[in-house]
């Protein structure tokens, strides 16, 4: 499974942040604790947080697109 590993009796999360977004939140990597030492419920929890961490990138790089926009029609008026 993507994103999960084992450290000492305990499954972990880990996802690295996509570079443009590491600027922003300063981190470069995702690390949650599953709390579980079982394969089968550490699997579920790390589907549950891929998915909310694939939501909360593609939510960033919505909004970075959406200002680049508009910082891009503000230097047009401003050559006009």
């Amino acid at each position: 499974m993507k994103y999960l590993y084992k450290h000492g009796n305990q499954f972990w999360y880990q996802r690295a942040v996509p570079l443009f977004l590491q600027e922003i939140i300063r981190v470069k990597s995702i690390k949650v604790s599953l709390k579980t030492n079982k394969i089968a419920i550490a699997i579920k929890r790390s589907k549950l947080q891929a998915l909310e961490h694939k939501k909360m990138f593609k939510e960033y790089s919505e909004k970075k697109g959406y200002l680049t926009n508009i910082l891009k029609k503000k230097n047009k008026f401003r050559s006009i």
